[in-house]
């Protein structure tokens, strides 16, 4: 089950562009609030709301980064760098591949449009990345959570590598050789 007034606002705002702006601020502190809300369900007792507060906070993820997108660096304004470091740090460990593969992609949006959130951060991000880049065959991956775990971290990776080439210049070689493994795999 997914929340239907996210879904509407992600297709309005989807339209909106740069005029997203205006509402930026309180929707990307209530993205941020419902994912933290998730993981505090996660790990508390709220068990019997799990699966929706899981959905949700997937559609949390799809927006943030539909409002980045539209809104650009000015949303470094509406985040809390210690806030989204939790909040990404739990939920790229996450059991829940669908989690996981929105939380990977979130953080090269975050590298692409709000680079200061992640800057000297980076070491503490890219093992993550590097274990997602794998290559599972469709019977261990029936509804294809790996592949798109993976996809979003090459993505993300390019994105990492693009906004702080200092920072993550040491990891380049390792990342290429992976994805250089990944090409060649016959899965």
């Amino acid at each position: 089950m997914t929340h239907p007034s996210l879904e509407c606002t992600e297709a309005i705002f989807a339209t909106m562009g740069e005029q997203s702006i205006n509402s930026a601020e309180f929707f990307i502190q209530r993205l941020l609030y419902l994912i933290f809300h998730y993981i505090q369900a996660r790990n508390g007792d709220e068990k019997i709301f799990l699966y929706n507060q899981k959905e949700i906070a997937v559609q949390c993820f799809n927006l943030l980064g539909t409002l980045l997108s539209n809104i650009g660096k000015q949303g470094k304004e509406f985040i809390n760098e210690d806030d989204y470091m939790k909040i990404f740090l739990e939920c790229v460990k996450d059991q829940e591949l669908s989690i996981r593969k929105e939380t990977l992609a979130s953080g090269g949006e975050i590298a692409k449009y709000c680079p200061e959130v992640l800057q000297g951060k980076v070491n503490q991000i890219v093992q993550y990345y590097m274990d997602n880049l794998m290559v599972v065959s469709q019977a261990n991956d029936p509804e294809g959570y790996l592949e798109a775990c993976c996809n979003n971290s090459v993505w993300a990776v390019g994105d990492l590598g693009l906004a702080y080439p200092n920072e993550f210049g040491e990891f380049a070689p390792h990342f290429v050789n992976r994805i250089v493994e990944i090409l060649v795999d016959e899965n």
